[in-house]
């Protein structure tokens, strides 16, 4: 898909959304050399992964909108196992993980209870 966002240029998209009110994307500016050599999204619309050349080095860029559940673990495992599968050396990911500030001790502290499931 092709997107003219304003005066400054135009973008690639490339989206994991058929509802109103949540998905993600990705947008590239067209300018930069990507070729897409595979899409990876999940039926909940909560991420979409590029395995692809961007400027001709192998690269996953990823686009996360983690889920309201504060304890998820399968979801960042599914993140994890995307990352290490993808057999590139580079990763690019961006998104919203869904933190909030929290001064609870670390074992209850919603900011650090899936911290470990990140892939690092």
């Amino acid at each position: 898909k092709f997107l003219a966002l304003n005066q400054y240029g135009s973008y690639n998209s490339y989206i994991n959304s058929t509802k109103n009110s949540r998905g993600v994307a990705i947008f590239i500016k067209s300018n930069i050399s990507i070729e897409v050599l595979d899409t990876l999204s999940d039926p909940e619309e909560n991420y979409i992964f590029l395995k692809c050349f961007l400027n001709n080095k192998p690269t996953l860029l990823g686009s996360i909108y983690a889920p309201l559940s504060a304890f998820n673990q399968n979801f960042y495992n599914n993140i994890s196992d995307i990352v290490n599968n993808s057999l590139v050396p580079f990763h690019i990911l961006g998104g919203d993980h869904n933190c909030v500030i929290s001064d609870s001790a670390p074992a209850t502290n919603i900011d650090l209870c899936n911290t470990q499931y990140i892939p690092n």
